[in-house]
C-alpha cells in the first residue's frame, strides 16, 4: 500500500485561507495510498470547516455520501453502470450547489468532483474503492464541524 509521505498534500491556496491539503490521486506506486483515509481526510475536513468556514448540514453531506454508497452497490455487478452513475454524480453535486435554498457549498463540490475525475476505467476497482473509503472517511470527520 501506499506511504505515508505527510508533507506530499500540502499546497499553498490560491486565496491564502490557510494550506489546503493536496489531492494527488488514488493511487501511489500502484497501490491505493492508505494515508488518504486519516491524514489527508482529516486535513481537507479541518481545512473545509476552520479556514475556509464553509456551512455544511450533515443531511447534505449524508445526500451525497448515500449516492456513494448505492453507486459501490452497483459496482459489485455492473462496473460500466456504476462508473456512468459516478460521472452523473457531478451533476447532481452541481445542481445541489446551485439551489436557492439548502446550496451545498463549491468547495465541497469542487473536491468530490476532483476526486470523481481521478476515479478511471482503466483502475476502476483500486480507484472506486479508494473513493469510497476516502468519503467514508471525510463523512466521519465532518460530523464535529457539521450542523444539524
Amino acid at each position: 500500500m501506499g506511504n505515508l509521505n505527510q508533507k506530499q498534500y500540502f499546497s499553498k491556496n490560491d486565496q491564502n485561507i490557510g494550506i489546503k491539503p493536496k489531492f494527488e490521486g488514488f493511487l501511489k506506486n500502484g497501490n491505493i495510498d492508505v494515508s488518504l483515509f486519516d491524514y489527508y481526510a482529516e486535513k481537507i475536513t479541518d481545512y473545509w470547516f476552520l479556514d475556509c468556514r464553509i456551512s455544511l448540514s450533515k443531511s447534505q453531506i449524508r445526500n451525497i455520501y448515500n449516492e456513494v454508497k448505492s453507486i459501490e452497490k452497483i459496482a459489485k455487478n455492473d462496473k460500466d453502470k456504476a462508473l456512468i452513475r459516478l460521472k452523473m454524480l457531478k451533476s447532481k453535486i452541481r445542481y445541489n450547489e446551485a439551489r436557492d435554498t439548502n446550496k451545498l457549498n463549491d468547495k465541497f463540490g469542487e473536491e468530490i468532483i476532483s476526486w470523481i475525475n481521478c476515479v478511471t476505467e482503466k483502475e476502476f476497482k483500486k480507484e472506486f474503492d479508494a473513493f469510497c473509503k476516502l468519503f467514508e472517511a471525510v463523512v466521519g470527520f465532518s460530523y464535529k464541524y457539521a450542523r444539524k
